[in-house]
């Protein structure tokens, strides 16, 4: 009985301890919803940062090896550029090698024009005195031209020329004295006679028979002989250059002929002789006469 009645106090004190508990306060309650919240969002926050760091981690590797290759091809690029500035300092050497020996050639060039323009003049002058020397080897050459080619039959040549000048120039009681007598030594072509390279002993008769000549009309034969100067080929190439324009002054009739050595052509105008060396100072003067 006594036990019952402890057991029943006891279990009464229990309760009403249970009942005496105090009862937790919703604020609190909030505040602890808030954290747990919090810290869910922090294991979200964690979670995503562990998942940046896996990202960032695999993308610094990448740049690691990206920067690898680039450093690789930097040290290539250092390499070529080492490469390319032995080859310039070696193209640097050969340019200034170049420059010198262009440097002495442009020298030697100098001399050798200076030599050259030395030897033309040379040359000219040697030129100019040996047609001088030419034509006064000629000075008591003429040229027949019109007799007819084998006119002389069996006769020598220089012997029928003399018997037939006096005829020609109508002197019969003059002579002429002749050293040679040929025809020129071109080949004969058919309907084509030669000219006749006639070579007197004296001077004067040489100039007595063309002076004469240019007065008269002579035939033989049925042709017209034509007495010329025997000249140089460089004084006839000369002047045939002033072919058209000495026509011209011809029509004027003022035209007077040529001077041999140096080949200057003539002409009278207004009782003064000129002379012109080049047929554009004689078109020139003829355009200011006109």
């Amino acid at each position: 009985m006594t036990e019952t009645t402890a057991n029943t106090s006891s279990h009464s004190s229990i309760v009403t301890r249970a009942s005496s508990k105090p009862r937790v306060c919703p604020q609190r309650e909030d505040e602890h919803e808030k954290a747990t919240e919090s810290m869910a969002d922090i294991a979200n926050v964690l979670t995503e940062l562990r998942v940046l760091r896996a990202d960032f981690g695999c993308k610094l590797d990448t740049t690691n090896s990206h920067l690898g290759d680039m450093n690789n091809s930097i040290s290539a690029l250092e390499q070529s550029m080492v490469e390319v500035r032995n080859t310039v300092e070696s193209n640097k050497t050969r340019v200034t090698e170049a420059e010198e020996r262009i440097s002495t050639l442009e020298d030697d060039l100098e001399v050798a024009k200076a030599d050259l323009a030395s030897a033309i003049k040379r040359i000219s002058t040697l030129e100019s005195k040996t047609d001088e020397l030419e034509n006064r080897g000629r000075r008591k050459n003429l040229r027949l031209f019109g007799l007819r080619e084998r006119a002389e039959n069996n006769q020598p040549l220089l012997e029928y020329v003399e018997q037939l000048l006096p005829r020609w120039l109508g002197c019969h009681d003059k002579t002429f004295t002749l050293e040679r007598a040929h025809r020129t030594l071109s080949k004969p072509k058919p309907g084509q006679n030669r000219g006749v390279i006639i070579r007197f002993l004296k001077f004067q008769d040489r100039e007595f028979v063309i002076n004469t000549a240019k007065k008269l009309n002579i035939q033989h034969e049925g042709n017209k002989l034509l007495f010329v100067p025997d000249l140089s080929t460089e004084t006839l190439r000369q002047r045939n250059e002033f072919n058209a324009v000495r026509q011209r002054f011809v029509e004027k009739g003022l035209y007077r002929g040529f001077q041999i050595h140096p080949c200057r052509m003539r002409v009278l105008h207004e009782s003064k002789m000129q002379l012109f060396a080049t047929p554009r100072e004689a078109e020139e003067f003829y355009q200011k006469i006109i």
